[in-house]
């Protein structure tokens, strides 16, 4: 199977920006429509996966965390719908006076999904220590903490170590 255009453009940033992550990120499968990605030292419970069409050209970028085989939140969801115009690419799902003209789909891409996936891992990701499990009724969600400032007005359910 060939790799898409995403597919060569993800590789080759992650290759690029290897050094600046301070939690290694590993492409665990490809497929025609998804990139599923793991994180190094990380519990099983947080994954990664770039979803897209090469049809159409929306692209999402979802961090998820799953529990005892259920899908309890998205914790980081960022999306692109590339446009082809006479000077570039914009993203359609911008407003107007927002958007901004890009030489190539792939500087779309890292403009708008794999540069805040990188400042999140840095940011939010090696920063926690504990994943939040929520449950109110049949709803459920789930937040990245730091055991040590931990809210005591907003205890989680379950307490899931992050790292491994």
């Amino acid at each position: 199977m060939t790799q898409s255009r995403i597919q060569e453009a993800l590789v080759a940033w992650l290759a690029e920006a290897v050094f600046r992550f301070s939690v290694a990120v590993h492409v665990e499968k490809l497929t025609p429509e998804s990139i599923e990605m793991s994180f190094e030292g990380v519990s099983t419970a947080v994954g990664a996966i770039v979803k897209y069409e090469e049809i159409e050209p929306f692209v999402e970028l979802e961090v998820f965390v799953d529990w005892e085989g259920s899908n309890w939140d998205l914790i980081l969801n960022l999306d692109c719908e590339p446009v082809r115009q006479a000077d570039g690419y914009v993203c359609d799902l911008c407003a107007p006076k927002d958007q901004k003209v890009f030489p190539s789909c792939e500087a779309l891409w890292r403009d708008h999904l794999f540069e805040p996936f990188l400042e999140w891992i840095n940011d939010k990701l090696a920063q926690s220590d504990v994943i939040g499990l929520y449950r109110s009724g049949g709803m459920t969600r789930a937040a990245l903490l730091r055991s040590s400032t931990m809210p005591e007005d907003d205890q989680p359910s379950i307490c899931v170590p992050l790292w491994l």
